[in-house]
């Protein structure tokens, strides 16, 4: 059953619901009990009817900037199969960047709309975790706009995917990683380097960027792109006093930031 909008919907009422559903063979439980929670999968015909009511409701979330299931459910999840995760950009991922596109022609209504929408999902993302910031990121890369000043410091990122799109200018600062795949993976030979007295880690990977981590409250303080083009970083240090990080590169220079 599909509804024409959200007012329509009734309150949930909880495992009754499920299963109705089951009864009616429209969904069944997963049989890995292993799970945390309760996994339910849908037949082709009811996942389509969902994914396109879903579809026009995140629409018109989007045009009019007031966010809710944005927030609520990912666009893809990360933590499924690559089958699946590819089912959900065709599906649902990619025809929703490619209605955005359409109604926003030049490259600055794309960066303004961006903006807007950023606006209106920080304050609910830091009152509420939920899956918005990670599919903003995709609006983003999907709409090809520039992260750089965008504000993510603070808030959950949740299923995003940050393998294909540039981290430079933007503010992750103390963010909270779930489920995450991150840029480019680091070399069989990894170059990392801990602070003397703990509390931060810092390593390197393929593409010359440093990723700087709080050991202690476990987030990612800060992506440091040192040039452009990349620079193969070969070695790290932290001085005794853990107040500079050494930075050697395969051309011989040595950068040096204060921490």
């Amino acid at each position: 059953m599909l509804f024409r909008s959200r007012e329509e919907i009734p309150a949930y009422p909880g495992t009754a619901a499920l299963q109705s559903l089951i009864a009616r063979s429209l969904c069944r439980v997963r049989s890995d009990s292993a799970l945390a929670d309760t996994v339910v999968d849908l037949p082709g015909p009811v996942g389509w009817q969902i994914i396109a009511q879903l579809q026009i409701w995140l629409e018109e979330e989007i045009e009019t900037e007031q966010l809710d299931w944005f927030h609520r459910l990912p666009l893809v999840t990360m933590t499924a199969s690559a089958a699946l995760q590819a089912d959900q950009q065709k599906r649902l991922c990619q025809p929703l960047i490619e209605t955005l596109a359409l109604s926003l022609a030049s490259m600055g209504d794309r960066q303004q709309k961006c903006q807007r929408l950023h606006q209106a999902l920080r304050p609910l993302a830091l009152a509420k975790p939920g899956y918005g910031p990670a599919n903003l990121i995709r609006l983003y890369q999907g709409l090809g706009v520039d992260l750089r000043g965008a504000d993510f410091s603070h808030l959950d990122i949740w299923e995003a995917d940050l393998s294909q799109i540039s981290l430079q200018g933007a503010d992750f600062q103390s963010a909270h990683f779930r489920h995450t795949a991150f840029s480019t993976p680091l070399d069989p030979s990894p170059i990392l380097a801990i602070s003397p007295d703990g509390h931060d880690l810092v390593a390197a990977d393929c593409q010359g960027r440093l990723w700087w981590w709080n050991l202690n409250q476990g987030d990612l303080v800060e992506v440091i792109e040192l040039a452009d083009p990349p620079t193969l970083i070969t070695a790290l240090t932290f001085s005794p006093d853990g107040e500079t990080l050494a930075v050697g590169t395969n051309t011989g220079q040595i950068w040096l930031y204060p921490i």
